[in-house]
């Protein structure tokens, strides 16, 4: 299974795979758009578009409690006819009414190969459980069908630990 996420500016692939502990689990928590703390870096730019989702994340990893936070958008390409706006506008409503906060997911969706490969990338636990949320999120709305035909999701993961 494929699936696309906006790491800030471009989209990247990852492959969904099985294996790892199953101690390390999440649950997503719906939340007010994060505010910045002081002296905090921020890892990724603010977004120039305006996010459709903002999902804030605790995942209870071996090194322990982690936040992330997830922004999603649903992407409006250039030239959209009356048509195509409806849809955009659907897929939109499906992604707002969406109760994302019972998601569960663990690192055991991950095959153990690529685990150490993303590991050894530096991508952390957490990131890598806020990638699966990110996936279910855009399966659900493939699923509904929603996606497709011109319109499409950006996204991307800020955690800090």
């Amino acid at each position: 299974m494929i699936f696309s996420r906006l790491a800030p500016v471009c989209v990247v692939a990852a492959v969904l795979l099985t294996g790892c502990a199953a101690t390390t689990t999440g649950t997503v928590a719906a939340s007010a758009p994060p505010t910045a703390s002081a002296g905090a870096p921020e890892p990724h730019p603010t977004p120039t578009w305006t996010p459709d989702l903002v999902v804030a994340l605790e995942f209870a990893t071996d090194e322990g409690d982690v936040s992330c936070t997830i922004v999603m958008r649903v992407v409006e390409p250039s030239g959209a006819d009356d048509e195509l706006s409806g849809r955009i506008d659907d897929a939109r409503e499906f992604l707002a009414a969406g109760d994302w906060s019972s998601d569960e997911v663990s690192l055991a969706e991950f095959d153990d190969d690529e685990l150490v490969t993303r590991r050894a990338q530096g991508v952390s636990d957490a990131e890598l459980m806020s990638m699966l949320v990110q996936d279910h999120i855009y399966q659900d709305m493939k699923a509904a069908g929603v996606l497709g035909e011109g319109i499409s999701t950006e996204s991307f993961a800020d955690c800090d630990g």
